[in-house]
């Protein structure tokens, strides 16, 4: 059931990208984020959801008009540099097998970067990338968040498997890195549902940080707390997300 659903989410989802060619940025975002396709247990697991929306990305790319020429700046040159010297390095790499296999990893993600760059420019784009990686991760906060008070954090939190959040450390400081940008949207939004929808998202991620049983999620918990605090109006929200976590 969880394999024909997050199909049908995919291909509806696709299908937007020849009408609005960031949406792929979006979608890919989505998938490397989230890792949907680990919560799945048949043939949506292994599939690869990122490389088809890669390559119909890429598609729309060619055709679109709302494309944008690569921007001339010192930060793209030194990013193109960079990746000249990372190919160079892994060519003469002393186990080139162990660097090569990092290496595809390494332009998979600097094929994301290019598209975001060429697609993603208008400040609604912007917000909306950001809230896709935000939420992406902040799910499994949510979700691990529930899992912790139900549990009274006995049992670890873990992320997705085969991700680069597997890890309770890894998901830890991934989750946390996430509670700033969520009070950014919790500042922005207009409606009282949807400031508390978004209060409670921020305590079920901390909650879940905790659950995950990472000494480094606590000093990060700390510092992350410290820096709302200092730099908040609303330093009662702030409290209470601190709080529950204590």
């Amino acid at each position: 059931m969880r394999d024909l659903l997050l199909a049908g989410v995919f291909i509806l989802l696709i299908l937007q990208v020849y009408k609005r060619p960031y949406f792929g940025v979006l979608i890919m975002a989505w998938i490397g984020y989230m890792n949907p396709h680990r919560l799945a247990f048949g043939f949506a697991y292994n599939l690869q959801w990122a490389a088809i929306a890669t390559v119909i990305t890429f598609i729309a790319l060619l055709v679109t008009k709302e494309r944008e020429p690569l921007p001339t700046t010192a930060l793209t040159k030194f990013w193109i540099a960079f990746i000249i010297w990372i190919t160079i390095t892994t060519l003469f790499a002393i186990y080139f097998d162990l660097a090569f296999n990092g290496y595809k990893t390494f332009i998979k993600i600097q094929i994301g970067i290019l598209f975001t760059i060429l697609l993603i420019r208008t400040p609604h784009q912007i917000k909306a990338l950001l809230a896709v990686i935000v939420f992406s991760i902040a799910f499994y906060g949510i979700k691990g968040g529930f899992f912790t008070i139900v549990t009274g954090g006995s049992y670890r939190v873990w992320g997705p498997s085969g991700s680069f959040i597997e890890g309770n450390n890894e998901l830890a400081v991934a989750l946390l890195m996430t509670v700033p940008f969520i009070y950014f949207f919790f500042t922005e939004a207009k409606q009282k549902w949807l400031k508390y929808t978004l209060l409670c998202s921020i305590i079920l991620v901390v909650a879940s940080a905790v659950g995950s049983h990472s000494r480094g999620a606590l000093l990060a918990l700390a510092s992350t707390s410290l820096f709302l605090w200092f730099h908040s109006k609303q330093k009662v929200s702030i409290a209470v997300v601190f709080l529950s976590s204590s």
